[in-house]
């Protein structure tokens, strides 16, 4: 295979081995090809994403500011929570989410390995707290475990993280780089997580005050009484 004018993500490649993204190289067939590991991994995802689309199109819900209190002007920073739903019950908690006009989306972009499968927007931290309960007392037995991510569990079967999406802009915070829910600094080391998560932590209470409030307190649902 010849390449005369590579895309984009071959061109990266070949700068970075040195080579003129306009010259001509002779490349095998497969050299940009997926490991079979990779091809098997993207294969299961698209099969599971394709399970959900079957019981509903992707979507975005604006919600009601009864619901949540982002500030107009960095709309995308604030609490949220992600649902792991089993494909059979999505319908349902869309719903649920829908009726009570909770601000969130269905998968639209989400990352499905992680069971980020429906996520709902709050805010604040004092929305958060007031909302979660809600969710959770009503959506409890349609929730499967989380995923593997770097969130903090705020009820039974719902974790969280705070985002300044609005705030990338400015090189603050990483858009990847989470731990217990907060994201981390650019600069922040993971070779020492405790320390970068509290020089985090000091940076959003300096920014956003009680909005951010440090952490979510998890939510535990009352016990049913045995018969």
């Amino acid at each position: 295979m010849s390449l005369d004018n590579p895309p984009p993500e071959e061109n990266e490649f070949l700068r970075l081995f040195g080579l003129p993204p306009t010259s001509q190289h002779d490349v095998p067939p497969d050299f940009f090809l997926p490991s079979p590991e990779e091809q098997k991994r993207r294969l299961a995802i698209e099969t599971l994403h394709q399970r959900y689309l079957q019981q509903l199109d992707e979507y975005q819900s604006p919600g009601s500011p009864e619901r949540h209190d982002y500030p107009p002007k960095e709309p995308n920073t604030g609490w949220k929570i992600h649902l792991n739903v089993d494909p059979k019950n999505v319908r349902t908690v869309s719903k649920f989410l829908k009726d009570n006009r909770f601000k969130h989306k269905f998968i639209s972009g989400a990352n499905l390995e992680q069971g980020k499968i429906f996520t709902v927007y709050f805010g604040s931290k004092q929305m958060a707290q007031k909302q979660i309960p809600i969710v959770s007392d009503h959506l409890d037995h349609l929730l499967e475990k989380p995923g593997d991510n770097d969130e903090i569990p705020v009820a039974p079967n719902i974790v969280a993280r705070f985002d300044v999406t609005a705030n990338l802009a400015n090189n603050e915070f990483s858009a990847r780089a989470y731990h217990q829910g907060i994201p981390l600094l650019n600069y922040a080391s993971e070779d020492n997580l405790p320390q970068s998560l509290d020089q985090s932590k000091r940076q959003l209470s300096a920014k956003y005050g009680n909005y951010f409030g440090g952490t979510l307190t998890p939510y535990q649902p009352a016990s049913t009484p045995s018969s």
